[in-house]
């Protein structure tokens, strides 16, 4: 989509950086009524990033048009657009914290990555994800009906009055048991075709290299979010945009 910059007198009006930024257009833009300071800090900023990046971008992850999260050669035509958001600890920021003491924040930058995603890896995230709390929850549902059952519930009573209590509990915990080991073996399944771990794709496990972390990670499995169309902007959303 072509975008329209009106504002000739913004500083980096036409350069790199206003293309790395790919804002929708200057009325929406993070450096407008910034002073020229700032707009020298924010140019230095994004340089840092541009380092941090492999030699030919990130582009290519979000414009090929088969999926780049499935494994070897079994990938599928690209259907969504998979995003989550990487952190890294560049550039160098300081916060004020507990009792007013200046230190180095943990992350100095956050860069959203969107993925060309197919049918098939969308459907093994969305599994993972939700299919174990799915579980999880209608076996506690299944213990409070049973309890809800006056023969049950006495039955349990005459023992000790506690027992519907710790049964209730038991079941849940057993539920919660059940959803982790279907959760395990839904990553070890899907893991032969699709890249459950984003930093298993090639270019970014060089970012990873590079320091780059998951914000949203979940016990080895990225955790992202789907849809039909890509990022309308945002750093380095630009497809076109070209590096160094």
């Amino acid at each position: 989509m072509a975008r329209l910059y009106t504002d000739t007198n913004c500083k980096l009006h036409g350069t790199k950086y206003c293309a790395a930024l790919n804002m929708i257009n200057c009325g929406v833009c993070t450096v407008r009524d910034v002073v020229d300071k700032d707009v020298e800090s924010i140019m230095r900023d994004i340089d840092i990033i541009e380092g941090l990046l492999p030699e030919c971008g990130i582009g290519e992850l979000f414009t090929d048009e088969n999926c780049v999260l499935c494994k070897n050669e079994s990938s599928e035509p690209r259907k969504y657009y998979a995003f989550t958001d990487l952190g890294h600890a560049e550039p160098k920021l300081r916060q004020t914290g507990f009792l007013g003491i200046r230190r180095a924040a943990k992350m100095g930058s956050i860069l959203p990555v969107q993925l060309s995603c197919c049918k098939r890896c969308k459907n093994a995230f969305l599994l993972t994800e939700y299919l174990p709390i799915c579980v999880g929850l209608l076996v506690s549902a299944g213990a409070l009906i049973a309890l809800s059952f006056r023969t049950i519930r006495e039955m349990l009573l005459a023992i000790t009055h506690a027992l519907p209590f710790l049964a209730f509990v038991f079941v849940t915990l057993a539920g919660i048991a059940l959803g982790l080991i279907l959760r395990k073996t839904l990553v070890k399944r899907f893991s032969q075709r699709t890249h459950m771990n984003i930093f298993e794709i090639p270019k970014l496990k060089e970012m990873r290299r590079k320091g780059w972390f998951e914000l949203y990670e979940s016990r080895g499995v990225s955790k992202l979010i789907f849809s039909k169309n890509r990022l309308r902007q945002g750093l380095f959303t630009n497809h076109e945009f070209k590096m160094k």
